[in-house]
Order: C-alpha cells, then structure tokens, then sequence
C-alpha cells in the first residue's frame, strides 16, 4: 500500500503533515475546553474557589466555552479522518485560537490557510490507493 509521501508533492505532504499534527492538538484541547465548559456550566464554581471580590462564571460564558471546544474536538477529528462536511466546525475553535497568541494564532493560521489542501490532499490519496 502507497504511503502519502510516496504520493503527494513535498509541499503537498509538508501541508498534510502540519494539518495532521494541528489536529490532534484541536482534538486535545477542545475536549479539554468542552469538558471544562459543561461541567462549569451545569455544577458552577464550586464554593471553596469562591472567593471575596470575584464573580463567578457566567452559565452562557461556560456552555458557549463547551460548546466551542465541542466544535473543536469534532472538527479536529473529522479533519483528521478527511471528512470535508464536519471538518469545518475546526474554524470555530481556530478563529479564538486566533487571540492566543502566538501559539494559537500559529495554529490557528496553519488551520485556516492549510485545511483545504489538506482535504484535496487526502482525496488525491485515497483515489492513489483504491486504483
């Protein structure tokens, strides 16, 4: 079986690489942020983290951070797996990447310029293979 280096360009391949690896991490952190957002959302700030002077966390603020990481998590692995309709909740999460900086805005500007290629890149994979 061809391996994608064998079949994709060394740009094309330095892209699927990069769009790969940014995956995992949109993955990574956006379960991490759904599972903050829904459990802060639904428990709220538990009481011995209260503290005099500071506000809790919205509820909406909490769910809609939930739900974010959720579009990030689902569009990381959908990007992962080459499926164009769900890979694009990826964006979601990468546009508030972009205020992270500079980590998330590297991130954010590997996804944005290198995800369509990625997706024509898997597509010109799969076709390599089945023939």
């Amino acid at each position: 079986m061809a391996k994608p280096k064998e079949v994709l360009s060394p740009s094309d391949y330095r892209n699927y690489r990069n769009i790969r690896a940014v995956s995992v991490l949109f993955i990574v952190l956006g379960s991490i942020f759904a599972l903050a957002g829904f459990v802060t959302a639904i428990a709220g700030t538990p009481p011995e983290s209260r503290r005099p002077g500071r506000e809790e966390v919205p509820t909406w603020a909490a769910a809609l951070m939930g739900v974010v990481g959720l579009c990030g998590a689902v569009g990381g692995a959908a990007a992962r797996r080459g499926n164009r309709r769900f890979a694009v909740l990826v964006y979601v999460m990468a546009f508030l990447y972009l205020f992270a900086f500079p980590v998330g805005t590297i991130l954010s500007y590997v996804m944005f310029k290198g995800l369509p290629r990625y997706l024509d890149s898997v597509e010109q994979f799969r076709k390599s293979t089945r023939s």
